[in-house]
């Protein structure tokens, strides 16, 4: 278990957006040491994704996204931003782990820009989300 995901979940530190290495850390258990600490938590898996509505069906199922989710960059910017959907009203806050982007980057880096801001976003917005963000094979982000 990272140090800096403990603290982000423990509440010693602010949500971020948290470079994630698989081999470190599985995703099975970065799920349920978010659930210990009562947090909600979704892998999102881009993997095989090669369009944008590709990506926006990806997010609104893995993320179980609300039914009017609108499937457009405002549309997620909002609902990531928006704790008052979440299935688990209680939750202390949400755990969003992302894989298999480096391909769907790679295809569209200007998406893949606006994706990005928005995780961003959604962790600084108040909302309590913290992102964990799949290196790239070779180490470091895209």
């Amino acid at each position: 278990m990272t140090k800096a995901l403990l603290a982000v979940l423990d509440g010693s530190a602010p949500p971020a957006v948290l470079p994630w290495s698989v081999a470190e850390l599985s995703a099975p258990k970065a799920q349920e040491a978010a659930r210990a600490a009562g947090w909600r938590t979704d892998l999102l898996d881009l993997t095989g994704v090669r369009d944008k509505p590709g990506f926006m069906d990806r997010c609104a199922a893995d993320l179980r996204l609300p039914d009017y989710f609108g499937r457009n960059w405002d549309a997620l910017d909002e609902c990531l931003g928006d704790p008052s959907w979440w299935p688990e009203q209680d939750a202390a806050g949400w755990l969003v782990l992302v894989r298999g982007w480096q391909e769907y980057a790679a295809e569209h880096p200007h998406d893949w820009v606006i994706a990005e801001q928005i995780l961003a976003d959604a962790v600084s917005d108040g909302a309590c989300v913290a992102v964990l963000l799949e290196e790239p094979a070779g180490g470091g982000q895209g």
